[in-house]
């Protein structure tokens, strides 16, 4: 069994797209021998790790991925809304869409949690919108998940996926990592799916070459 990583967070828009194209990858993946492991994590922690700027920082760049995730959920034919607010606090969702909180339900939670989001706007930030919204699309209370000793593996679960995040030189997200391999972005998936098929089309020789350079 073969693990993959995948690093993303519920801010993320790309993650959201990635996400959605992932679902349907993840049987063919499995058949496979591949197992996925779902890791959420705070992608402004993990961009600071490495002192740089997140997109949102440079206005130009924002405006553009924004624009640009727009066109892709249009090819994709998905609903893409403007969140209530962006950015949001994400520590609670995160929490949420951690195996410690939601174990079996975790990828429905985390299902949920991006339509909350990137779908129907929902304001992340407000509790009882979030109540709501867990109890009509996937009948769970909020409260019920929010057991102090959940919420403790919870927070642990978050601060070892950008541990693990950074042990494995991801340094965004949607990121891929599976044997050392990274692929970073909801644009790589592809080339992710065709390494997972043993057709990579890197060609090696001059990469190394490159990497001799620095």
């Amino acid at each position: 069994m073969t693990l993959i990583h995948f690093f993303f967070d519920f801010q993320s828009p790309y993650s959201y797209l990635c996400w959605k194209d992932l679902q349907n990858l993840c049987n063919k993946w499995e058949e496979s021998g591949h197992k996925l492991i779902y890791h959420p994590l705070s992608m402004g922690s993990l961009i600071a790790s490495y002192e740089t700027l997140g997109p949102a920082q440079i206005p130009p760049k924002r405006d553009f991925l924004f624009r640009q995730c727009l066109r892709r959920a249009k090819k994709m034919g998905l609903e893409f809304r403007t969140p209530a607010r962006l950015p949001f606090n994400p520590v609670e969702v995160l929490r949420l869409g951690t195996s410690s909180l939601s174990g079996a339900l975790q990828v429905e939670m985390i299902e949920t949690l991006f339509n909350a989001v990137w779908r129907d706007g929902i304001d992340m930030e407000n509790e009882s919108q979030l109540a709501c919204y867990l109890d009509d699309h996937l009948n769970v209370s909020l409260n019920d998940l929010s057991a102090p000793l959940a919420l403790k593996e919870a927070r642990k679960e978050l601060k070892e996926n950008l541990k693990l995040a950074k042990q494995l030189n991801a340094f965004g997200v949607p990121s891929f990592v599976v044997e050392g391999e990274l692929f970073w972005g909801h644009d790589a998936l592809a080339d992710f799916d065709r390494w997972l098929e043993g057709d990579d089309e890197l060609d090696h020789d001059e990469y190394d070459r490159f990497l001799k350079l620095f």
